[in-house]
Order: structure tokens, then sequence, then C-alpha cells
């Protein structure tokens, strides 16, 4: 029992500290994203466990190429 509820005193504490999930590279990521056709650059990456199992992330990207007509890129 006292397993259990260390398990999941460390999930609640790396959502609430919006934690990068474990085990993923953020480098790869951000590599990942990079490699996307007209991104000349990623900034200001953030990956976080949102509840478990769901991992959002947000960045900035610089495009060489405008974004097609009547879509917004955030």
């Amino acid at each position: 029992m006292a397993g259990v509820l260390i398990a999941a005193t460390g999930q609640v504490l790396a959502v609430l500290g919006h934690h990068a999930p474990e085990g993923l590279d953020v480098d790869a990521v951000a590599g990942e994203l990079a490699a996307i056709g007209g991104v000349r650059n990623v900034h200001d990456l953030h990956l976080w466990t949102l509840t478990s199992g769901m991992h959002p992330h947000s960045s900035g990207r610089e495009s060489s190429t405008p974004p097609p007509a009547g879509r917004l890129d955030p």
C-alpha cells in the first residue's frame, strides 16, 4: 500500500510541477519539430504532464514560409 501511495504522490507532484514526462527526450522532440519542412527555429519548448498519459507541449517556431491563407499558426 505504501508503494502505491508513494508512486501516486510522485505522479501528482510531476503534474503540479509541470515536469517533462519521464523518459521523454526533450532535445529529440525539439529536433523533430525543427525537421518539419519550413521550420527555421524552435524556441520556448515546454513539455509537461497534464494528467497520467496526457503529455501536451507548447513551443514557438519560426517559419521560412507563411501559413496557408486563412490559417493562423500560434
